[in-house]
C-alpha cells in the first residue's frame, strides 16, 4: 500500500493494545512491572493498552522477549480483510481478560488452590450463563 500515510491511532493500534494488555495479565505482570522490564513508565504502557499511542517495533520486540511470545501474537484478532475491524466476535477469551471484570476474576480465580473449588467457580459460570440464553 505505497502513498498510504497513518497519522493517528487506529483500530489495530486498539487491538495490538489490548492484545499487550492480555498478554501482560496472562503472564501476571502488572503494568508497572513491564513498565519497568522495558524502561517505560507506567502510563506510557496504559498509553499503548488503550490504543492512544502506537507501539514501535524495537519497543514490541521488547514486550514479546518479556511475554514469550511471538510477534504474531499482538496482531491476533486483526481481519485479514479490514484494517478497521475491531476484535472478532468469536474470540471471547481476550474480550474476558481486557474486561475489568473479567481480569479481576482471572486474578481471583488464579489464586485458589482447590481444584474443587475452581471447578465449582467453572460449573458456575456455564449454569448461570445458561439461564441468560
Amino acid at each position: 500500500m505505497m502513498g498510504l500515510k497513518i497519522t493517528h491511532a487506529n483500530e489495530i493500534d486498539k487491538i495490538i493494545g489490548a492484545n499487550l494488555r492480555a498478554l501482560r495479565i496472562a503472564n501476571g505482570l502488572s503494568q508497572t512491572q513491564l513498565a519497568e522490564a522495558v524502561d517505560l513508565s507506567f502510563q506510557q504502557i496504559q498509553k499503548y493498552e488503550h490504543g492512544s499511542n502506537r507501539i514501535g517495533a524495537s519497543k514490541l520486540w521488547q514486550f514479546c522477549e518479556i511475554l514469550k511470545v511471538q510477534p504474531q501474537s499482538f496482531f491476533e484478532n486483526l481481519e485479514n480483510d479490514q484494517a478497521d475491524s475491531s476484535v472478532k466476535s468469536s474470540d471471547g477469551r481476550l474480550k474476558f481478560l481486557v474486561h475489568p471484570k473479567g481480569q479481576a476474576m482471572a486474578e481471583a480465580f488464579l489464586l485458589l488452590q482447590d481444584s474443587r473449588a475452581e471447578r465449582a467457580v467453572i460449573d458456575l459460570c456455564k449454569a448461570l450463563s445458561s439461564t441468560n440464553e
